[in-house]
């Protein structure tokens, strides 16, 4: 059985996003295969409305080309933050 982590990517507020009005930020979930050392094809992402209107969840899939690009930023975040190579 495989071993998933779960990385969330959060963007502090103030962040506006292409279409997105002050006041909303984005957080993005990929999980990441541990035995496989890869990055999973599906990406989640919710999108906060601080002015209490409804969050909105969105999924994406990403490519081989994008999950490679999602790996590398995921090894990178977990070697800086436990600070071994």
């Amino acid at each position: 059985m495989a071993r998933l982590l779960t990385f969330l990517a959060p963007a502090d507020p103030p962040f506006s996003i292409c279409g997105s009005g002050p006041g909303e930020f984005l957080d993005l979930f990929v999980s990441y295969d541990v035995a496989r050392q890869e990055a999973q094809n599906r990406m989640d992402l919710l999108l906060h409305r601080t002015d209490g209107g409804q969050s909105k969840a969105r999924t994406c899939f990403l490519s081989p080309e994008e999950q490679a690009v999602v790996r590398r930023e995921m090894e990178d975040s977990a070697w800086d933050l436990w600070g071994r190579r």
